[in-house]
C-alpha cells in the first residue's frame, strides 16, 4: 500500500473517530451529566465550603445561583473523622484525645494542625456534596450540626483525611462509610503516615 493510500485512509478514520465521539458526547453523555447538574441543583445537595475550623469541622453554605447568597452558613461535622483537637500539647482535651488513640500528644497537636491547614487547602471555597450520615435525605434535616458525609469533586473529604493519617476512624455514631473508613485508617496505619508515624 502506497504512503498516498495510507493517508487517506487515516484521516478518514481520524473523521469518523471524530464523528462518533461528537456524537456520543451530544447524545448520550451530555445529557446525563447535565441530568446529573440539575438532580444536584433541584435537590440541593449543592454547597460552598466557606470555613475550616478544624480537621473535621467546617462552616458550609447551600449554593446560591443567584448573588448576594442569601443562604445562612451551617456548621457540620465530617461523619466517621475523629481529627485531634486544635489545641496545644499541654492542653487536657489533646492529650486525652491522644492517650485514647495511642498516640504521643505532641504528635497529635502537630496533625490537627496539619489537618486543618489540608482542609484549607483541598476544599475551601469548593463546591461540596453533602449526605447525612443517617442516610436521609439532605433536604428533610437540620442542617447545622449535621453529622455528614462530604465530596468535593468525587473525593470523599473524610476519607481522604484518613488515608493521610490527619484523623482517627469515629467508630461510634451514624456513618455511611463504616468500612471503607476503617480499611483507610488501617491503611494509614500500616503506611505510618501522619499520628501513625514512629
Amino acid at each position: 500500500m502506497d504512503k498516498a493510500r495510507r493517508n487517506i485512509i487515516g484521516v478518514t478514520l481520524f473523521l469518523f473517530g471524530t464523528v462518533g465521539f461528537t456524537v456520543l458526547m451530544t447524545f448520550y453523555a451530555g445529557p446525563r451529566v447535565m441530568g446529573m447538574r440539575e438532580e444536584v441543583v433541584n435537590r440541593d445537595l449543592l454547597f460552598k465550603t466557606r470555613e475550616i475550623l478544624d480537621g473535621e469541622r467546617i462552616r458550609v453554605q447551600q449554593r446560591a445561583w443567584e448573588r448576594p447568597n442569601e443562604y445562612p452558613l451551617y456548621e457540620i461535622r465530617l461523619a466517621g473523622v475523629d481529627a485531634p483537637p486544635l489545641r496545644d500539647a499541654e492542653d487536657p482535651d489533646l492529650i486525652a484525645w491522644a492517650q485514647r488513640h495511642g498516640v504521643s500528644p505532641v504528635q497529635a497537636a502537630r496533625m490537627a494542625h496539619s489537618a486543618q491547614r489540608t482542609l484549607v487547602a483541598f476544599i475551601r471555597n469548593q463546591n461540596a456534596v453533602m449526605k447525612p450520615a443517617d442516610g436521609r435525605d439532605i433536604r428533610e434535616v437540620e442542617k447545622n450540626g449535621l453529622s455528614a458525609h462530604l465530596f468535593v469533586g468525587g473525593t470523599d473529604v473524610g476519607r481522604k483525611q484518613l488515608l493521610q493519617g490527619l484523623s482517627a476512624h469515629r467508630r461510634d455514631g451514624a456513618q455511611l462509610e463504616a468500612e471503607i473508613y476503617a480499611a483507610a485508617e488501617a491503611e494509614a496505619r500500616r503506611e505510618k503516615r501522619g499520628l501513625w508515624a514512629d
